[in-house]
């Protein structure tokens, strides 16, 4: 083990290992770590004023015996960097580097926070762009920067040299293949060099500001709307001219700019436009259109499907099919469910009662399987239940562990029922696989089968699960599909949330759960404050979780996904299949925002979603700018989910039945996904997460984190999001009493001479310093400084002289 101080006082540890039991993930996550604070020396991680949990990323901080008392001959610089110290005495120097507390009280590096911009809310890394710009084999060299344009909005500027001219647009086309478009330079130069200081540095003040300008030939308005919107285009984005054709988002148009552009066209023409039709139309000419004249929509009910041989699979089954396919042998799509039976049980009656049900539901008799390379359905005449009966006295969670398995797609019935009699009472365990049921199916399934096993006639189904998806395939979701296509213009960001493992290049799906209640101060809060703002109690719950996240990715554009139920028609209600659609939240949790206005403004986001519930998920991602990763979901990595569905009670003269909690281990589809239900007063908050990303201890405080928001935020709504605090008592305890505690004794009496002297007679020949090849040890060193000093003193030197040294990095120095 290899000890080094760094530049802050801060131990640096690598650990050689040559054998022993120790996992990958461990050696993985150890590569960064910078250790621990040394003696006398405090260290905290920041954000801005406020203490940084365990975990939680931030600006590293050291206050102590160790810190200078500034820069030298720069005042201003000095008052930024050595301030106030909040947590003691003296003053705490601000590092610039990014950091987090890990479990142990080591920390861990993560970069240079003045090497990372934000360019609305995405974290941005201008290096990065310049090593792709240089990659250009005409460019010879090359500087990006992020400046505030004229329209004062924060944007990327590049600027390269070249004995060639470049235009801005092959330096885009190259580029926007490796890179993301919200790191794609907004402005771009040619320019004969690059300034630079004395020192070598980039001369940020010398690089000249570029001006904006319409790529389009200039077509001048016609009319007298296009004339207005033209106007407002060179109004918000600061351009002398703007023509019909001219794209909002090709000469310098964003989402935030969009927004009021809205206000300016409602404010002059008096129509309001939904800031989704700028995104999908965005020339003068287009809103113009829009302006003057609009189209409504008509209601189409659900018409009974053809009778045919295939039917193609819904969007949402078709992706389902598609996940399995790639590993047959998943179960992350199965939904096990259990019940306990106590009571008269007869096995017969409640066989012939599973054999009504698949002759009753076309879905539960559908096979899966791929027609001339498409994904079809193909609804069978008649398929036996699966049903096994046997007694057993293994532990419950053993039998159901055993039981639930991978489904084959194309042999129905896909759903399984096994009774276990365990003497005392009866196990009944039942699988079906998603792309037939979901939540709601599964009520209606336990609801309709216990009222056959009691002998009840139900009454005859009009329309079936290929009724629905054919009529799906009908319908004009033209105005959804713009919605959800504006809502994600812009490239959809990759959370960046520290992990403690290095995610796997294929997505894995071992999972855990974590869980915690909330207490009555929480759930208090959040039901007074759902009733004074008018939003949902879900809706703070996804507020208060972008919030978090944003806390903990240091980003201001989050994306959380949420399951809908998706029946939106009467027919759709007594029908068991696959009607769950997954709605993609997109927020914008900035710092500066209060938590009330970000509240309302995730309640108009809900409501919008909620409108246009009906397009599939899955289209969506086939349609915006998504970067295809087979180690992560597509669109987000995390899920809300609140539990509405009513709860079906299964009845049965007979016998008393309750679920039983027996279902296997824990699938993680995401990296974390969040599950919120109502119990009692409180709230159950559990996350299941994927085991090979996080830890149980860093969910648990990411859990007990967002536990710690909620009960900020509804104390005062009116904070801004910088200024939310989440830290448990427990976490600062532990950061400011363990990982600080530093205090150790030594010979404050003793000057550094005398203790290196000390140090020489002790350990004479161990050695001291190190240059290259060359070393010496603490004799040979004394022996060396004790020259120099003799040949200072014979040129005249005194005590409390000062002597400067010039020199070369070498042994001598």
């Amino acid at each position: 083990e290899v000890t080094i101080v760094n530049m802050y006082g801060i131990t640096e540890t690598t650990v050689h290992v040559t054998y022993r039991e120790i996992g990958d993930k461990e050696i993985e996550r150890g590569i960064s770590d910078i250790g621990t604070s040394i003696p006398t020396l405090k260290t905290y991680i920041m954000n801005g004023n406020r203490l940084c949990g365990i975990g939680v990323p931030g600006e590293m901080c050291v206050a102590g015996d160790g810190v200078a008392r500034g820069y030298l001959n720069r005042p201003e610089l000095t008052a930024e960097k050595f301030v106030k110290n909040p947590f003691g005495e003296g003053r705490m120097y601000r590092s610039g580097d990014l950091a987090r507390w890990l479990p142990d009280g080591n920390i861990e590096y993560l970069g240079r926070i003045d090497e990372q911009v934000k360019i609305r809310g995405f974290r941005v890394e201008l290096g990065e762009i310049e090593s792709r710009i240089r990659e250009i084999e005409d460019i010879k060299d090359c500087a990006v920067i992020a400046r505030n344009d004229s329209a004062g909005d924060k944007a990327i500027y590049a600027y390269y040299t070249s004995d060639v001219e470049v235009t801005p647009s092959e330096i885009r086309d190259y580029i926007s293949g490796s890179l993301p478009s919200y790191m794609i330079p907004t402005y771009m130069m040619q320019i004969e060099s690059i300034p630079v200081t004395r020192n070598g540095k980039l001369d940020r003040k010398a690089l000249p500001e570029i001006e904006a300008k319409a790529s389009n030939e200039y077509i001048a308005p016609r009319t007298k709307t296009e004339e207005i919107i033209c106007g407002i285009f060179a109004e918000v984005l600061n351009i002398e001219q703007v023509g019909i054709n001219d794209n909002f988002f090709e000469i310098g148009g964003h989402s935030l700019r969009a927004t009021r552009l809205v206000n300016l066209i409602e404010e002059q023409t008096g129509v309001k436009i939904a800031l989704r039709e700028i995104f999908v139309r965005s020339t003068p000419e287009e809103l113009a259109e829009i302006v003057d004249g609009r189209a409504g929509e008509t209601y189409q009910p659900i018409p009974k499907a053809e009778e045919k041989e295939y039917y193609p699979m819904s969007s949402t089954q078709k992706r389902t099919y598609l996940i399995q396919q790639l590993d047959p042998e998943s179960t992350a799509y199965n939904m096990p469910y259990t019940m306990k039976m106590t009571g008269e049980v007869y096995p017969h009656r409640l066989k012939k009662s599973l054999q009504q049900m698949i002759d009753r539901h076309e879905i539960l008799r559908t096979a899966f399987v791929t027609v001339d390379g498409e994904p079809v359905q193909k609804i069978l005449q008649n398929a036996s239940v699966r049903f096994e009966y046997i007694a057993s006295d293994e532990p419950d969670d053993k039998l159901s562990a055993e039981y639930f398995r991978a489904f084959d797609l194309s042999n129905p019935p896909l759903v399984r029922v096994k009774l276990i009699n365990k003497g005392d009472y009866h196990l009944f365990l039942l699988d079906m696989h998603h792309i037939i049921s979901d939540g709601m199916s599964q009520n209606i399934f336990i609801s309709e089968l216990t009222a056959l096993y009691n002998g009840e006639t139900l009454e005859p189904l009009e329309r079936q699960y290929k009724d629905y998806s054919e009529w799906m395939r009908t319908r004009d979701l033209s105005s959804q599909e713009a919605y959800w296509k504006a809502q994600f213009h812009e490239e959809v960001p990759v959370l960046d949330i520290p992990l403690d493992y290095a995610r796997p290049q294929v997505r894995s799906h071992a999972g855990s759960t974590v869980a915690m209640m909330t207490d009555n101060q929480v759930s208090l809060g959040i039901k007074a404050l759902s009733e004074k703002t008018g939003a949902t109690e879900y809706m703070i719950f996804l507020a208060a979780l972008m919030a978090t996240l944003s806390k903990y990715s240091r980003q201001e554009d989050i994306v959380i996904g949420t399951s809908i139920s998706g029946r939106t028609h009467k027919d759709t209600e007594s029908m068991l299949g696959m009607f769950v659609n997954t709605l993609a939240m997109r927020g914008y949790p900035e710092g500066q925002k209060k938590f009330i206005d970000f509240l309302n403004e995730i309640r108009e986001t809900c409501l919008n979603a909620y409108e246009n519930q009906e397009y599939p998920f899955e289209e969506l991602v086939e349609a915006v700018s998504v970067r295809r990763d087979m180690s992560r979901n597509p669109m987000f990595d995390i899920m809300l989910t609140m539990q509405n569905n009513e709860e079906t009670e299964a009845r049965v003269e007979s016998m008393n039945i309750e679920e039983a909690d027996s279902s296997p281990q824990t699938v993680a589809k995401m990296d974390m996904a969040y599950n919120i239900v109502s119990a009692g007063e409180n709230y159950l908050i559990s996350v299941d997460f994927c085991t090979a990303l996080f830890s149980h201890e860093t969910i648990r405080r990411i859990l007990s984190n967002y536990v710690e928001l909620l009960r900020s935020v509804t104390r005062n709504v009116e904070q801004k999001l910088c200024e939310v605090e989440m830290i448990t008592e427990s976490d600062r305890s532990q950061i400011l009493n363990s990982f600080n505690d530093t205090y150790a004794e030594y010979p404050k009496n003793k000057t550094i001479v005398e203790l290196f002297e000390e140090q020489v007679l002790r350990t004479p020949d161990k050695t001291a310093v190190v240059f290259g090849g060359e070393q010496l040890t603490y004799a040979q060193l004394n022996l060396r400084a004790n020259a120099a000093a003799y040949q200072l003193r014979e040129i005249g030197i005194k005590p409390e002289d000062f002597v400067a040294i010039i020199a070369d990095k070498s042994l001598e120095m």
